[in-house]
């Protein structure tokens, strides 16, 4: 009889992220697919990660340049990237 494993997450940052990541061992061509090809498959990796928001403070400090991170594509990311700075001009200017 198999054992269910319990991971206790807490809000501190996970140290190896990576160990935990549903990507581990995926081949990366799903998440660097050819201009028209589905990202789709990525994205389902993504949606079951319990590590999906160190992955995407990653992938923005590194400003990760290409490919499918925490189930954002790289364009999805910049839109992010781009709400959260107006999000912080209008909270100065106030």
């Amino acid at each position: 009889m198999a054992q269910a494993i319990h991971i206790e997450l807490s809000k501190q940052p996970i140290k190896d992220w990576r160990t935990w990541a549903a990507c581990r061992g995926t081949d990366p061509n799903t998440f660097f697919p050819n201009r028209g090809e589905s990202i789709t498959p990525a994205k389902i990796i993504c949606g079951t990660c319990i590590v999906q928001v160190e992955c995407l403070e990653d992938a923005i400090i590194r400003r990760e340049p290409a490919g499918v991170r925490a189930g954002l594509s790289t364009r999805d990311r910049r839109v992010l990237i781009g709400n959260r700075a107006d999000a912080k001009l209008k909270t100065k200017s106030v």
